[in-house]
């Protein structure tokens, strides 16, 4: 009765835009569904949305969506898979079915485990992921600030420093102190694989705007943190404040935001989206305590692509 059939945007992307409002109207899970975002994803690295994604037909309504899978490689051996499925068709194993096809598509790309987020407030997927024997390994987070918030001048413990990468020039220190303040938080890129100088560099400006990427520096020069700020067209993005662990008893992470944020916003006010992986509650309390409000909390679980997943997942969980 039900057909999977490989995504093509060309004819499917407003009708996924369509798929996931629903989803997410019933959900309330904070996903970003807008067709702008679903734009951008076709520009994924290690992903080829006609190759890594798949989706369902209503069987009685030709081209109405009701659901969607898809799966992106990262380095390490590890993708990152999600799935939906329409709040009137969960409990018919389509979630399942998509999964399995995402994962499949995971096993021939490489990878040899995935990464799977649950929503922090849904009690039935944690316990989903649970009895399958997955184990929580980190959390993200999404908070946000509006165009009108006022930030409080950055200050600083006494020697350290702070100053933008236009000022640094140096991908090699990028590289380090990004590597030391993200290698040991899941769900950065750096946990999988370190950063090297060259990959930074290739990644160009549009991913690391050098006038609002800022690092710390201790008082002996050593760099101890960064914070990356991406100016959008609707909102502007700060993706994870991270420093050194052996400087995170200083809560750096206060001055950094700040001072990212205190720049995007002198330069194109609007609404910021923060953006947070691997960091605890502790420190998100300090985001908040900013002027940030959380808007989802994720718990990401981790799963081996060797064992045969079974059960719906978006029919009661999130998949990433």
């Amino acid at each position: 009765m039900f057909s999977i059939r490989q995504y093509e945007p060309d004819q499917d992307l407003l009708r996924l835009h369509q798929l996931l409002t629903a989803v997410e109207a019933h959900d309330q899970d904070g996903e970003e569904v807008s067709e702008e975002a679903l734009r951008q994803q076709l520009t994924w690295n290690n992903y080829d949305p006609r190759l890594d994604s798949w989706v369902i037909e209503d069987p009685d309504k030709l081209g109405e969506l009701i659901g969607y899978a898809s799966v992106a490689g990262r380095a390490g051996g590890r993708c990152t898979v999600y799935t939906a499925v329409h709040p009137d068709w969960r409990r018919r194993g389509l979630g399942t079915r998509l999964l399995d096809q995402a994962l499949e598509r995971g096993k021939e790309t490489g990878a040899d485990h995935f990464i799977v987020y649950a929503n922090a407030q849904n009690d039935s997927a944690i316990a989903f992921l649970r009895r399958r024997g997955y184990e929580p390994v980190g959390a993200s987070w999404i908070l946000s600030a509006s165009a009108a918030q006022a930030f409080a001048e950055p200050v600083w413990p006494p020697g350290f420093r702070v100053h933008s990468f236009a000022e640094v020039e140096d991908f090699a220190i990028l590289a380090e102190i990004s590597n030391r303040s993200y290698g040991d938080m899941w769900g950065h890129s750096q946990n999988e694989q370190p950063a090297t100088p060259e990959g930074i560099s290739e990644m160009g400006p549009a991913y690391w705007p050098p006038e609002s990427v800022f690092l710390a520096f201790a008082p002996d020069g050593d760099a101890v943190g960064l914070c990356l700020g991406i100016p959008g067209e609707s909102v502007n993005v700060i993706d994870s404040p991270g420093v050194a662990p052996e400087y995170r008893h200083l809560e750096l992470q206060r001055p950094l935001l700040l001072t990212v944020a205190r720049h995007l916003q002198s330069e194109q006010p609007k609404d910021i989206q923060l953006l947070s992986y691997g960091d605890d509650a502790q420190t998100i309390s300090i985001y908040q305590d900013i002027g940030f409000c959380l808007d989802a909390h994720y718990i990401a679980y981790h799963g081996e692509l060797e064992e045969k997943v079974q059960g719906t997942i978006k029919d009661s969980v999130q998949v990433h």
